[in-house]
């Protein structure tokens, strides 16, 4: 995975306030925040079919 210099900054401050613990807790938190944001759109984003998908499988 590649990320900006911005983006690496970013992660350090979530990582240096507390709120969390790990790098990968700081991804996951803003994949959450990605899907929540794109389940809200009325049409559904090419990105989240895939997920969407499986979700209904289970």
């Amino acid at each position: 995975m590649s990320i900006t210099r911005e983006q690496d900054d970013l992660i350090r401050v979530c990582l240096n306030s507390g709120r969390f613990a790990s790098t990968s807790k700081v991804v996951r938190a803003a994949l959450r925040l990605i899907e929540r944001d794109e389940t809200r759109e009325p049409g559904l984003p090419l990105c989240m079919a895939p997920a969407m998908q499986l979700q209904d499988r289970v």
